[in-house]
């Protein structure tokens, strides 16, 4: 865990760490940062080790120079830890694109990807929604979005726990000769190399989850993403205000305004992450929203565990979604 990401670290970091440690007690985090931040933290507090590093890699940096440059950056020791086996995942509430970098240089990828992606969960009332690329490619050949389904898929089956997931690929239409040369192209291969591949998705289809994956280039991604987030950011806001106006609908409003802050957070949570999974086993996630100390012990992928509330009601919003799809 890098303890200098964020807004307000390493603060909220070793915070949101000492909750993690509070209520999941089969993990183990390795925290990355400078000596007098991270050694007494790790000393009081069981199942840490410290990991010292002399170098922040700032927000404003360029991200693959930064790498480049700043060997002893929490970032870039971060990442050597998973390389080299001493921890099995990497997180931070740093830059995204330092940490995307950083997985690329130093951790590595797969054999054959062209391009890691970035992933994110958009929780859907009905069941999550896995959306790649949300901004690590603006600029994408076909045959990258053919791998960010494959990998997408994998991650929602293996993390998420969506079973045999349906990908599609985000188009302004339904039928097979919709969109631009690009995504004509995407589509064909895609049909062709993505054997769950279920057809073109419109943005209608994305907050209602008709699919289970959705993919499309960085730059389309990351508008659509913070499209939808600015979306539920208003509609919360809206019925707060409407449920707290007056004295009538205050007195009726505690029961409905504690379940919509629920769902809120959860949302905040999941849609918060952004994992780049440039290996199967060896992960690197980055936030890419204001961060909290709270949203850190459900930004672990091992806290969706098959038992986890949440995948068991995504489970069963699925199987009633399943009956109004194509």
């Amino acid at each position: 865990v890098d303890a200098m990401g964020g807004d307000n670290a390493p603060e909220v970091v070793l915070e949101g760490v000492a909750e993690a440690l509070v209520e999941d007690p089969r993990i183990e985090v390795l925290l990355v940062g400078p000596s007098e931040v991270v050694e007494p933290f790790a000393s009081s507090h069981a199942r840490c080790i410290a990991q010292p590093a002399s170098e922040v890699i700032a927000m404003d940096e360029h991200p693959a120079e930064a790498v480049r440059r700043k060997k002893d950056s929490s970032i870039v020791v971060g990442c050597r830890a998973v390389k080299e086996g001493r921890a099995q995942g990497f997180f931070s509430a740093g830059s995204t694109g330092a940490c995307l970098a950083g997985a690329t240089l130093v951790i590595g990828r797969i054999k054959g990807v062209q391009r890691p992606a970035l992933c994110s969960v958009i929780p859907s009332p009905v069941a999550p929604v896995v959306m790649a690329d949300i901004g690590a490619n603006a600029d994408c050949k076909p045959e990258y979005l053919v791998q960010f389904a494959q990998m997408a898929s994998i991650y929602a089956e293996k993390i998420v726990g969506i079973e045999n997931p349906r990908v599609a690929l985000l188009n302004i239409g339904e039928e097979d000769t919709k969109g631009s040369q690009f995504a004509q192209q995407a589509f064909a291969l895609m049909k062709e190399k993505v054997s769950n591949f279920a057809g073109n998705a419109e943005g209608r289809d994305i907050v209602t989850a008709g699919f289970d994956v959705i993919v499309t280039d960085g730059f389309t991604g990351n508008v659509v993403l913070k499209t939808v987030e600015g979306t539920a950011k208003a509609l919360f806001g809206a019925l707060k205000n409407v449920m707290t106006s007056s004295l009538k609908t205050r007195a009726s409003a505690p029961t409905p305004t504690a379940g919509l802050l629920c769902w809120e957070s959860r949302e905040y949570a999941l849609s918060a992450m952004a994992p780049a999974t440039p290996r199967p086993s060896r992960t690197a996630c980055s936030r890419r929203r204001p961060w909290c100390a709270r949203m850190f012990p459900d930004a672990l992928p091992r806290r969706w565990a098959s038992d986890d509330p949440y995948r068991r009601a995504a489970k069963e919003g699925r199987r009633s979604a399943a009956h109004h799809r194509p």
